[in-house]
């Protein structure tokens, strides 16, 4: 199962390059929280949220120590909503940096690939 974090881990060390190369490189961190963010989730899902929550693998026999119809697959959903939209207050901080004709773009660009990488991410570990 690790062997997922490894991209990951190789996207992140590329950007720390480059951000100590230049500090525009911060204007791309938003698009990769969710990324940075993944693995540390993962684990506390792991060992935490799934013995407390259980999983979504059958929901007609789905049972959980607190006895309702959530799972750790939804609680992934909402934990990632939430990061979304606090990487979007943040970006919407960066923003200043950017040219004026080119701040919708940036917001909604940052706003669709979360969207992507939520589904994306939500898709691979549904089923640990």
């Amino acid at each position: 199962m690790f062997y997922i974090f490894i991209p990951i881990i190789v996207i992140f060390l590329i950007w720390l390059i480059c951000y100590f190369k230049t500090k525009k490189a911060l204007l791309a961190l938003p698009y990769l929280i969710l990324l940075f963010i993944t693995p540390i989730y993962e684990i506390l899902n792991q060992y935490i949220f799934l013995k407390i929550l259980g999983c979504g693998c059958v929901p007609l026999t789905q049972k959980n120590i607190l006895n309702i119809p959530f799972n750790a697959n939804d609680l992934r959903l909402v934990i990632f909503s939430i990061f979304l939209i606090i990487d979007c207050i943040y970006s919407k901080k960066l923003m200043k940096q950017i040219k004026k004709e080119n701040r919708l773009i940036y917001i909604i660009s940052i706003i669709i690939v979360n969207i992507i990488l939520i589904f994306l991410i939500n898709k691979i570990f549904m089923w640990s």
